[in-house]
């Protein structure tokens, strides 16, 4: 005769079961270690805590025409009150702040930060409970102005032998827009920008240099950096031979002048020279000044070239016939 087993003989067994299974399961002892602490977790984060966070300050409606004169603190350092799954949400100061409205506040104030001022959008349950600091904000307000002043550079550079600059020296940009309190403003007059030295070039000499900026949490500078730009060319020298011009000479007469022409010698960067000839040149010689014990006229050169030339000839013999 077989004996059944009872009630309480079935539920042990089972209990027996799933206890070795789990003991010698290690994937379910991983499983049941991971819900364990996942309830852990989720009864722990139902309670309150208490922490303490930073908090931003905001102005806001402040007043036409008028600015801070001096900034303000952009964050209080508060305790507060929540529970926990709120607590490690992430950015939770986006949705919390600080507000003071400036809409009626006079041009200089102390104003008592509370928790009046709290505000709160992201829609769950915190509750400011201490300002550490600050406790008082010194509010001032200025009118607010506008203000350009000019770029001056403290900037050298030195060419290595053989090389020469070529074209203009370019800033930008050559000045600086200031914004901000109009006591500040008006102080700016100029804005210097850093020392800058370089020696011995040989390419371009391209840069972007720092600017010393004054104080600026109030006063707003609209370029930080100013860019500068010297073109850098090998130095070469371009010869030719430019024709004399008679000027003045008398009717039923002729003149012959000895040389017709003279050697014009142009240095400069050699990217310039090529565009540089005899046409740039008018050379002169005026019949009127005549030595007639020499038989010799001086020359005269006139040119709008703006680079180094020279020519080795200062006269010509002439001959009335």
């Amino acid at each position: 005769m077989i004996k059944k087993p009872s009630g309480n003989g079935t539920i042990y067994g089972f209990a027996e079961y799933i206890l070795t299974f789990v003991r010698f399961n290690i994937g379910t002892k991983l499983i049941f270690f991971i819900i364990g602490i996942a309830l852990w977790f989720n009864i722990n984060l139902q309670k309150e805590f208490e922490t303490t966070v930073n908090i931003p300050i905001i102005m806001s409606n402040i007043q036409q025409g008028k600015t801070l004169l001096n900034s303000i603190p952009e964050e209080a350092r508060v305790k507060i009150r929540s529970k926990g799954r709120y607590l490690i949400t992430s950015g939770l100061n986006k949705d919390i702040f600080f507000e003071i409205d400036a809409s009626s506040l006079p041009d200089s104030s102390t104003f008592r930060l509370s928790n009046d001022f709290f505000v709160n959008t992201s829609g769950k349950e915190l509750e400011p409970l201490f300002i550490f600091y600050p406790q008082e904000v010194v509010i001032q307000f200025d009118n607010y102005e506008t203000r350009k002043v000019p770029i001056i550079l403290n900037t050298q550079f030195t060419l290595a032998p053989g090389y020469l600059t070529s074209g203009k020296f370019m800033t930008n940009p050559d000045s600086v827009t200031i914004t901000g309190p109009q006591s500040k403003v008006r102080k700016i007059n100029q804005i210097f920008s850093v020392k800058s030295l370089d020696k011995d070039l040989t390419k371009d000499y391209s840069k972007k240099i720092h600017l010393l900026l004054r104080e600026s949490s109030s006063v707003k500078y609209s370029q930080q950096t100013v860019e500068v730009y010297q073109q850098i060319v090998r130095k070469g020298v371009n010869s030719f031979k430019a024709p004399v011009r008679i000027l003045n000479k008398p009717e039923n007469t002729s003149i012959l002048i000895d040389p017709i022409a003279i050697d014009i010698n142009v240095i400069g960067p050699v990217n310039e020279l090529q565009n540089i000839g005899a046409d740039d040149f008018i050379v002169t010689a005026d019949a009127s000044e005549l030595d007639n014990t020499t038989n010799k006229i001086s020359l005269k050169v006139s040119t709008t070239v703006n680079i180094e030339w020279n020519c080795a000839t200062t006269e010509v013999r002439a001959i009335r016939y």
